[in-house]
């Protein structure tokens, strides 16, 4: 009879530990289902959060795309501009050497001038800077003119507006 009531103690014993467990266990449960909810919302708004970050990488990439195209398109458009530049610059360069041997093949072919006469007595010097030497970033200098003809007394006979030209031609190169 002792060993019988030694087990029923043990088993009454036992009976009250797994009862408190499962009344600690319950309550666990409870704060468990209560955060269920709170569980959905945030899982559904991460959802939320990443549909709409793809649509913006998507939005990202499609907007870098574009701007590839536009700046490819400008950088050729860019080149096209720089060799007709350069087309216009060799050609001007071109020009510019035909017309130093046409002068020089004209001045060789003329007479030499007279002494000095009336027109340069009346040459006078103005101290401003012409239009084609100010485009071409020239320093102020005295330019030399004479009558209609436009011809200068110093560098040959050629006119300001031929050395401005040739000195531009010479700069660019």
């Amino acid at each position: 009879m002792i060993v019988t009531l030694a087990l029923d103690v043990l088993i009454a014993s036992l009976l009250v530990a797994t009862i408190v467990y499962c009344f600690l266990l319950n309550r666990k449960l409870e704060v468990l289902r209560a955060a269920q909810g709170d569980m959905q919302r945030l899982a559904e708004d991460f959802g939320r959060a990443t549909a709409q970050a793809r649509a913006g990488v998507a939005e990202l990439k499609f907007a870098g795309e574009e701007a590839g195209r536009q700046l490819q398109a400008g950088i050729e458009r860019a080149r096209g501009l720089a060799d007709e530049l350069n087309f216009v610059t060799e050609a001007g360069g071109r020009l510019a050497e035909r017309l130093e041997k046409g002068l020089d093949a004209r001045r060789s072919a003329a007479p030499a001038p007279a002494a000095a006469g009336p027109a340069r007595a009346t040459a006078r010097q103005d101290n401003s800077v012409t239009p084609l030497a100010a485009a071409a970033g020239a320093p102020a200098r005295p330019t030399r003119r004479s009558g209609p003809s436009g011809r200068s007394a110093g560098e040959g006979g050629r006119t300001d507006a031929e050395r401005e030209l040739l000195q531009a031609l010479r700069r660019v190169k």
